[in-house]
């Protein structure tokens, strides 16, 4: 059985504290949320900084469009961050080349995508946040975090040993 190809564009987003970039070109996400981020303090809050890693896949020649990632929040009518990436810099960009060796065929996903980090956020209240990707007519929803409320954690106490 051939497994299905991924329908294009398709992407993801991860919502982290902090990105780190080393020589190498590896990224160190610190402070890695996994769908909700729990605010102790009362609303409104101020976030000193939230971090987003976006990746966008599509297929080489698939569109000529410019490709827009906007980052917004319940409650917000204009975006909290956008990024834009012009399709011309993206034709410069060559597609792997084939590879007779993959049993399944030569199918080039190209990804684009960029670190979006968000300093003194004002939240008014609980909400999302919410990244799309926008080429042409295609909108792509790549992650969503949700922010709220959460109780106070306990003190902590330090216990001697022995």
């Amino acid at each position: 059985m051939t497994p299905k190809r991924c329908p294009t564009p398709f992407g993801y987003a991860i919502f982290c504290d902090e990105v780190r970039f080393e020589a190498t070109g590896k990224q160190i996400f610190i402070g890695v949320y996994n769908q909700e981020m729990i605010i102790a303090a009362e609303f409104p809050v101020q976030l000193r900084l939230i971090t987003v890693v976006t990746n966008f896949s599509e297929r080489p020649s698939e569109s000529k469009d410019d490709i827009t990632f906007d980052v917004t929040y319940t409650g917000i009518e204009k975006p909290v961050a956008t990024m834009m990436v012009a399709r011309s810099e993206l034709d410069k960009v060559e597609p792997p080349p084939p590879d007779t060796s993959d049993e399944y065929g030569y199918d080039p996903i190209m990804g684009v995508g960029g670190v979006l980090s968000i300093a003194d956020l004002n939240l008014p209240a609980p909400g999302k946040l919410t990244v799309v990707a926008t080429r042409g007519e295609d909108r792509v929803i790549l992650g969503r975090l949700r922010i709220s409320k959460g109780p106070v954690p306990p003190p902590l106490v330090l216990q001697p040993n022995g």
